[in-house]
């Protein structure tokens, strides 16, 4: 660290932490820490030296951020908007978008950020300016850019959690758009439809990823190709940084050279870059965070002045901080600052180091690869709970596409804005250095062990640096290196002993398996080999395609979608993806059109009494013995029905009866809140010989009142609600379950599951497992009876 200026560090991270913890405990704190650190300015100020005139300011920038949060705090903890959330009131509301809105993985609404302008509630219109965050169900709400104005009705609700918003608004309807987006926006947004009509002949992969690539558009990506991204380590290349800007004036100051200009006119030129780089990025807050971390690493860069790299990072996340302190609580804010830091004072000294052993160009590269990716990992493991094994080799083999990619991209944006005939032509080289980084991607998403599990949050994070410092004694000291390669031996030979004599995964004998995939539902239960029943799909298709991989289904003869909400059916293109899938049922209350865009139209309600056909009435692949068809595909393709209350199937010796809900109630709309829709998840009784479950879906204490009259005793119970704090009391006891199964997401928002549900459980003797800390749960059939194994 000699080589590097270091007194800027303090200052920019006790602003940085300031800011951060006054956002997340209100304004009282905020201006309490602002008060400590000035008296704490006073006392030090009495004293003599440098070290003085750096405590100063480190503690004057700390009491500057936390008195930016406290205003800011008042400002949207008081007033009429906070004081309509508190009382849960609904209003009509004019405001300006000031974010993309963002669609929430895994459910079907969107986040729109936005500065309320006037507020009118019964016929009092109030102007205001403060910023609050709309949840909105209609889907026209994903087509709004920055900057235009909108009108719209919602519920207030204060914020879940300590965040500068004056108020949350759900909203059911559509926006009424006032004005339009400013020149600057439209144009944005005109220059990311040229480049979308660009790739529209591309592969689909393609399509999706070289607009996120060039200007950070990822509204084409397949969802499973971004969990292969993520996996892989290679989820900044689908988000515009520091690195898009850097490719770009680097090949500006290339072509400045090649025109035979001066070394004193080419960086002005290739400044004119970034202003037109902003513009097609979209110039919002992390647009404009990725530049200035592009501009820093250039500066370090084309200086040659290494040790002003460092100052200049922490200058800027100073001045970005007292800007704007919600940045001190934004993971991508992090990403960013700690990446840029990795490559300004990690990735040098690696760099000469592994130039005396391996050529300089890819001693280059892998030191940028390593030095960010380890810059990074504790924030990735906070996020995530897993600690990424393959990603600086990935990152290595796909660093020479990047940049042919990036800048045959940008040169077919900027030519699609006169010929677009022309880009498509220039986008199919792109499209090739692309499809590498695809291969790159999947290939390492599916290596064994491309993630470790880890422990997330501030936990996982300090148990990680703490590895990390021990891995660096480890290679200093020869002692230490010995001592740990015989530990690492015995543990190798101790989990070599223990495969060898385990059953493996699935567990000979399993009945049922809760599978892991998140903050959703997905379970399995066998009929017979390879072959299996399917109960909702989770909110992502990968993680439900790689549960049913290892357990070797290749046929589902029957898929039940309980209700239609993204955590419970957005995952079946996992189920489909090479399997037969002969038969859907989906609650009489939705429609499969809602729930099912890639199958079939429904058909009527299905009637089929026990020992009736396997996969449905009327349709020619109907088994009526239930014997597996002659090919692991339907012949028929998929139909779909809905489901009947008092309807029983019978497949191979399992019997599925559902229980609920009556087909007789009102259809579920588009306008009805989660509540209606959870009420009218499909409830399951299977039952199988030595086995018995209950599977509830997403039913809330109104449906469970009405259901608990027919529940009959089970030995298993799939919790309702990931475990929330909705439940019947005695509903639950009517099971007389012996084991609970909790299916839920870790470390999710919605607190689920709760402590009062688990303490409940516990009084009505239930062992409880989830998946948030188990893994997938398979419920299996012993001599004794049922018992639970977990693969973690």
């Amino acid at each position: 660290m000699k080589d590097h200026d270091l007194r800027l560090v303090a200052p920019a991270v006790a602003a940085w932490l300031a800011a951060a913890v006054a956002i997340g405990t209100g304004r009282a704190v905020a201006y309490g820490i602002a008060g400590a650190a000035v008296a704490a300015v006073v006392l030090v100020g009495r004293r003599r030296g440098d070290a003085r005139r750096w405590c100063t300011l480190a503690l004057t920038c700390a009491a500057a951020s936390a008195a930016g949060v406290g205003l800011r705090a008042t400002a949207v903890e008081s007033g009429p908007v906070r004081a309509l959330a508190e009382a849960g009131g609904r209003a009509a509301v004019e405001a300006v978008v000031t974010a993309d809105p963002q669609p929430v993985a895994g459910r079907r609404f969107a986040l729109i950020r936005m500065r309320a302008e006037t507020v009118d509630a019964r016929g009092r219109k109030t102007r205001v300016r403060v910023p609050i965050l709309a949840v909105a169900a209609d889907r026209r709400w994903i087509g709004l850019l920055p900057s235009q104005r909108v009108r719209f009705t919602g519920r207030f609700a204060p914020p879940r959690r300590v965040e500068l918003l004056a108020a949350v608004v759900v909203v059911r309807g559509p926006p009424t758009v006032l004005s339009p987006a400013s020149t600057v926006q439209r144009a944005a947004e005109h220059v990311r439809a040229r480049l979308r009509l660009a790739v529209a002949r591309l592969p689909p992969d393609q399509r999706g990823v070289l607009p996120g690539m060039v200007v950070g558009d990822t509204s084409r990506l397949d969802p499973r190709l971004a969990e292969d991204f993520r996996t892989a380590g290679l989820t900044h290349l689908l988000v515009v940084s520091g690195a898009n800007l850097a490719i770009v004036i680097g090949a500006v100051l290339g072509l400045c050279r090649l025109a035979g200009l001066g070394r004193r006119r080419a960086p002005f030129i290739a400044a004119l870059a970034v202003p037109v780089f902003v513009v097609v990025a979209r110039p919002e807050p992390s647009v404009l965070r990725a530049t200035v971390m592009g501009l820093i690493g250039l500066l370090a860069m084309f200086t040659g002045r290494r040790r002003q790299g460092l100052p200049a990072l922490c200058a800027a996340v100073l001045l970005l901080v007292l800007i704007d302190p919600t940045l001190a609580r934004s993971y991508g804010f992090a990403l960013s600052v700690l990446a840029t830091a990795g490559l300004l004072v990690l990735a040098p000294p690696w760099r000469e180091r592994l130039r005396r052993r391996v050529p300089g160009p890819l001693a280059d590269a892998l030191a940028v690869a390593a030095a960010a990716q380890i810059a990074v990992a504790p924030v990735l493991v906070m996020l995530s709970g897993e600690v990424g094994v393959v990603a600086v080799l990935a990152n290595l083999l796909a660093a020479p596409a990047v940049p042919p990619a990036t800048l045959l991209g940008a040169a077919a944006t900027l030519i699609a804005l006169v010929w677009p005939e022309a880009a498509q032509v220039v986008v199919w080289p792109a499209g090739l250095a692309v499809g590498w980084i695809v291969w790159v991607a999947r290939t390492a998403a599916d290596l064994p062990y491309a993630t470790i599990p880890w422990r997330g949050g501030g936990l996982g994070a300090l148990a990680l640096l703490a590895a990390g410092g021990c891995a660096v004694l480890t290679l200093r000291y020869r002692r230490v290196r010995l001592v740990v390669v015989a530990a690492m031996a015995g543990t190798l030979v101790a989990v070599a002993g223990l495969r060898i004599l385990s059953p493996g995964w699935p567990p000979p004998g399993w009945m049922m398996v809760a599978c892991d995939v998140g903050q959703g539902d997905a379970v399995v239960l066998s009929t017979a080999p390879g072959r299996a029943v399917v109960v909702d799909t989770g909110p992502e298709p990968r993680p439900v395609d790689a549960c049913l991989d290892r357990l070797g289904i290749r046929e589902v003869p029957l898929l039940v979608l309980t209700h239609p909400h993204a955590d419970h059916v957005d995952g079946i293109a996992g189920v489909r993806d090479g399997r037969g899938l002969h038969m859907v049922l989906t609650t009489p209350l939705g429609t499969a059109k809602e729930a099912l865009p890639a199958l079939v139209p429904a058909g009527p309600p299905a009637r089929t009494p026990v020992g009736g056909p396997a996969v449905g009435e009327g349709s020619q692949c109907a088994k009526t013995d239930g014997a597996r068809p002659s090919s692991g595909q339907s012949r028929c393709g998929t139909v779909a029905r809905s489901a009947v209350a008092g309807q029983r199937w019978q497949i191979d010796d399992l019997t599925l009866s559902i229980l609920g809900p009556a087909g007789t109630g009102p259809r579920l709309t588009p306008d009805d809140d989660g509540t209606a829709i959870n009420n009218a998840s499909v409830v399951l009784l299977a039952q199988r010989p030595g086995f018995s479950a209950l599977l509830a879906g997403d039913v809330e204490p109104e449906a469970q009142r009405v259901l608990q009259g027919v529940v009959p005793p089970v030995q298993v119970l799939k919790v309702p609600h990931h475990g929330s704090r909705k439940q019947e009391p005695a509903f639950l006891a009517a099971t007389h379950a012996a084991i609970s199964i909790i299916s839920v997401g870790r470390d999710n928002d919605y607190g689920h599951p709760s402590t009062a549900t688990m303490d409940m459980l516990r009084r009505l003797g239930m062992r409880i497992h989830r998946t948030d800390q188990e893994g997938d749960i398979a419920v299996v059939r012993t001599a004794a009876g049922l018992a639970v194994v977990t693969r973690h």
